[in-house]
């Protein structure tokens, strides 16, 4: 009796360890849930990486992480998302941390700053505004793909930027700035050469957002037609754009042609929408319109963050001779440099280079720069004497303003093209 009673207890013994090995608790679960969510959940209940779980199936979960697996898979089963759940969500090259009061992010929304990247360049001085940035993912992706940008961050809701400021420490991200606002309001009297936003796009009493019910509901849906942010934001971004600044927002896969009609209608140029990998229209932009009478800082600015690349065509938001000019003395708007009364004067020496570059029609790279070299060394002038009494400021002018015309084609790759328009005369 005593050896079958413990024969007994061996094969429950056995039974018990079978049924709280990993790869059968794993293969229970995913008969309830997704194997992947429930591998995500083991793994976070087991304070391991996911990928720890595949080479170790046949070892067993103590009673207390089976416990807490069970909890989080019957609240997984219920509909609460499982990036809540664990506290994590993957974006970008980033592991984020979300909680109820941030959105979670998605993978569509990468296509909002791959095409975000395509339209500024990687020199200092860009300056970025992701509006209702949540935990931080957009800013903080073109804020790691742009080290020398500024971004400032905006959200509404004090517990979404404390989620956002967490994951740019985690990050060690230093070029993030976080705001509390409605929108653009925290941005008054300021521009920016590209402002992003995942708005809120999805109409009020919508079925879908049953399906959502455990996300942050200001976050989802905005107004009878989804598109009440959207206007908020294309209204007011022209104030806080430079000329040829870009705008870019992610909206529904059916709200492309609301979006581009709102946003031509505004006054915005280059229109257009691009398709996500499941080929629905899910981000639309457009470029803030160049006034070709006025010498405009931002103008230069956007020629020097559009770099040629081979096979397209330059990206010039005026006149090509003019815009050579813009390119040459561009950096010196820079705000962070040079005061009002600099910048003037400059703008002087512009205007006359852009109408010297017209009358002459230089014939060759050479003509173009013997006459860019004398706008160059004039202004030259004018900042020595104005920092003559601050060294570091000086220096830091005649950098910036010194570069010729040569090393700004060359380092941007669109010499060649500027040969081809000067020889053909196809200004």
């Amino acid at each position: 009796m005593g050896g079958a009673a413990a024969s007994a207890a061996t094969i429950a013994m056995m039974i018990t360890t079978s049924r709280h090995r990993l790869d059968a608790v794993l293969r229970d679960a995913g008969a309830r849930i997704d194997s992947n969510d429930a591998r995500a959940l083991l793994a976070h209940a087991l304070a391991c990486p996911p990928a720890w779980l595949f080479a170790h199936g046949d070892d067993t979960i103590d009673e207390a992480a089976l416990h807490r697996f069970e909890a989080l898979l019957a609240r997984c089963a219920q509909g609460e998302p499982v990036a809540y759940l664990i506290g994590r969500r993957g974006f970008w090259s980033f592991d984020l941390m979300v909680s109820p009061q941030t959105l979670i992010p998605r993978p569509e929304t990468e296509l909002l700053v791959e095409r975000a990247l395509q339209r500024i360049g990687s020199e200092p001085g860009l300056r970025i505004a992701d509006l209702g940035t949540g935990s931080g993912a957009i800013a903080l992706a073109l804020a790691h793909e742009r080290p020398h940008a500024q971004v400032i961050a905006v959200d509404v809701s004090a517990g979404a930027l404390d989620i956002a400021r967490a994951n740019a420490r985690e990050l060690r991200l230093h070029n993030v700035e976080f705001r509390q606002g409605d929108w653009l309001q925290p941005l008054a009297g300021e521009r920016f050469d590209l402002i992003a936003s995942n708005p809120p796009y999805i109409a009020l009493g919508d079925p879908h957002l049953d399906a959502l019910r455990y996300e942050p509901e200001p976050a989802l849906s905005s107004g009878r037609d989804g598109l009440d942010a959207i206007r908020i934001i294309i209204r007011d971004a022209p104030a806080h754009l430079h000329a040829g600044g870009w705008l870019l927002l992610e909206h529904g896969c059916d709200q492309g042609g609301a979006v581009r009609a709102l946003l031509q209608s505004a006054g915005f140029e280059d229109v257009q929408t691009h398709r996500d990998l499941e080929d629905r229209e899910r981000v639309s932009l457009g470029r803030w319109r160049v006034d070709d009478a006025r010498v405009d800082h931002a103008m230069a600015h956007y020629a020097l963050s559009v770099p040629h690349r081979p096979g397209k065509e330059l990206v010039m938001p005026v006149n090509n001779e003019v815009i050579l000019a813009y390119a040459l003395l561009g950096e010196m708007y820079r705000d962070d440099y040079f005061p009002d009364v600099l910048v003037d004067k400059g703008k002087a020496i512009l205007l006359r280079l852009c109408a010297k570059i017209e009358q002459d029609t230089p014939a060759d790279l050479d003509a173009l720069y013997a006459l860019t070299h004398a706008a160059t060394d004039e202004f030259n002038a004018l900042a020595e004497e104005f920092y003559e009494h601050d060294s570091e400021i000086e220096t830091a002018a005649r950098d910036c303003i010194g570069t010729d015309f040569a090393f700004i084609a060359s380092t941007y790759g669109f010499e060649a093209d500027i040969e081809e328009l000067i020889a053909t005369r196809d200004w």
